[in-house]
């Protein structure tokens, strides 16, 4: 599975008119809107009332003071950087993995999707061992003049880390299904290599180049938990807008955070709802549609030179950072690492962890396979804005989602009254947590399923119900073993970036030791305390727990690929 299946999955979409829903058409919908509703709209209401309570003066003020627009500027600055470059390195990288067939092909393949399964803050933690001044590369490139660590290309590198599966994923099922029978044409006419890609597939595969690379944009606006631990965070010279916004926080100034996040939330739907209307366009559905996937060839001299180069921009992102942290987590002995992971206060954060991981997987998986069915199922109006705000929490800051929990259940916040009147504690206690790792993980299973869903089509299930079935027993028997590996990897997806989570839990859990601090908060505290040893020892096992979800995902997407397949071919 792939962003990009994702979405072609849900380009053409089937009409109630032809689909009988045996529990009604409002319930699921209705269902399906609730829940994006109280997850999505809610939140951005009370972002945006926020942001211009004192008017549009005030918050022009407040977006364009010399510390705010300079954090935005170099936001926006790196962001076109790394999508710039992973635009190059992404297509070439999909290019060679699709067409070429060389050792460790598949060993390339399957890290790709690592950064989705990392936890960004553990990526941080990463690059500062291997590129900071305590590092052996870093003190060299120090030496040389060169600053990596809290200088802008930390900010770059890190980005680049982060949104590094966007391209690929996206341009990789394009090419698998493209039909080579223009290239095969053109090879006998004498056409260059060069030529054939230029005038052929490039054209073909462009507007996949174009949704990848707004989608590592969007992706790249909003990081938090990697560039906190890699920038400094300098006013003026390394403070990024996401980070900006938590330092407002911190200041007690929710109004300036707010404003600041208004202007991040407007870029990043504007590009989602691009990417949605070059999806909604077809060009990449109707150009592959009818190809077969194509059997890889020996490369030459010049695709040795290509193959070399994805290789090394993949050894540089993710297996040198990763050995970097592996060396660090041990390096006082395996007894040291071993009383770190064992400490009472690292197991406490383990596990509430593993719970918030749990629980936000567990809703999102049952709610998420309700919005999955009606976007693909059914057909109403405002279906499309529905779509594309399912995404914007791909592209959404993890200190926003936080601040949306703050503006509706902490002080004077807009539910605050009916939570008081319940007794409950939202704010700075595991529900509100809950609440603010469900919205950043709530994407994955709804993408996931639709694409499944979408080849599955209706005639099982209208004969089902044909035979006296009730809308529960079709689903069980039909509709679920048919979508079963995709919902399993997208579990997978949301369970690993909810246990990664660091940016909304630092914003809304208060981080008290024993009781409302996570793995990530605990690595963080202890790099602010100088205990290097723990916080890359928890890093680490952080990192081995998301890299068996992320062997698990592999094996599911494995499973979900031979079914696409058929699906297609059918």
């Amino acid at each position: 599975m792939s962003l990009q299946s994702a979405r072609i999955g849900e380009a053409k979409p089937f009409s109630w008119r032809r689909v009988s829903l045996p529990w009604g058409r409002w319930g699921l919908r209705g269902a399906a809107i609730a829940y994006l509703a109280v997850m999505i709209l809610l939140p951005l209401s009370a972002i945006l009332k926020n942001g211009f309570s004192a008017g549009l003066a005030a918050f022009w003020s407040d977006v364009s003071n010399p510390m705010a627009y300079a954090a935005l500027k170099l936001t926006i600055l790196a962001a076109v950087i790394t999508t710039v470059i992973n635009l190059v390195m992404g297509t070439l990288t999909a290019f060679v993995l699709e067409r070429y067939d060389f050792p460790g092909r598949r060993l390339l393949n399957a890290i790709i999707d690592m950064p989705f399964a990392i936890p960004t803050l553990v990526i941080g933690v990463m690059l500062v061992l291997l590129y900071g001044p305590q590092g052996t590369l870093g003190a060299w490139l120090s030496s040389k003049g060169i600053q990596v660590i809290f200088n802008t290309p930390g900010i770059v590198l890190a980005l680049l880390l982060v949104t590094y599966p966007f391209v690929v994923r996206t341009v990789q099922p394009v090419l698998i299904e493209l039909d080579r029978a223009q290239e095969e044409a053109a090879y006998t006419i004498g056409a260059s290599k060069w030529t054939i890609f230029r005038t052929i597939i490039l054209p073909t595969i462009s507007p996949a180049i174009v949704t990848g690379s707004l989608l590592c944009f969007a992706r790249a606006l909003g990081e938090f938990g990697s560039i906190v631990v890699v920038a400094g965070n300098i006013p003026r010279r390394t403070l990024t807008a996401p980070v900006y916004v938590y330092g407002q926080l911190e200041s007690y100034n929710q109004r300036g955070a707010s404003a600041m996040s208004v202007v991040l939330l407007a870029l990043s739907f504007t590009l989602m709802l691009v990417v949605d209307w070059i999806q909604k366009r077809g060009d990449i559905h109707d150009a592959t549609s009818g190809g077969m996937r194509t059997e890889t060839t020996r490369p030459g001299l010049m695709e040795w030179i290509l193959i070399g180069i994805a290789l090394l921009y993949a050894a540089v992102l993710l297996a040198g950072p990763l050995v970097a942290m592996t060396w660090g987590a041990f390096s006082e002995g395996v007894g040291v690492f071993w009383n770190q992971i064992t400490s009472a206060n690292a197991l406490s954060a383990l596990k509430l962890t593993l719970l918030l991981g749990a629980g936000a997987t567990l809703i999102n998986a049952i709610l998420g396979v309700c919005v999955a069915w009606v976007l693909v199922r059914d057909d109403f109006k405002g279906k499309r804005f529905i779509n594309a705000l399912v995404d914007l929490p791909f592209a959404v800051s993890p200190v926003i989602a936080g601040l949306m929990v703050i503006l509706l259940f902490g002080r004077g916040g807009w539910l605050t009254p009916i939570t008081d009147k319940l007794g409950l504690q939202i704010v700075f206690a595991w529900p509100g947590m809950l609440l603010a790792t469900m919205f950043i993980s709530l994407p994955f299973i709804i993408r996931e399923v639709m694409p499944v869903l979408a080849q599955l089509g209706v005639e099982q299930e209208q004969a089902a119900y044909t035979m006296g079935a009730t809308g529960l027993q079709a689903f069980r028997h039909i509709t679920l073993p048919s979508i079963k590996w995709g919902l399993l990897y997208g579990i997978s997806l949301t369970l690993a970036r909810s246990i990664g989570e660091f940016g909304t839990v630092l914003v809304v859990s208060g981080g008290v030791s024993g009781l409302t601090e996570t793995s990530t908060l605990y690595i963080f505290r202890t790099l602010d305390e100088r205990n290097y040893t723990a916080a890359y020892a928890t890093a680490l096992e952080l990192a081995c727990i998301t890299f068996i979800i992320f062997v698990m995902m592999e094996f599911f997407r494995m499973e979900v690929m031979p079914h696409d397949g058929a699906a297609e071919g059918t």
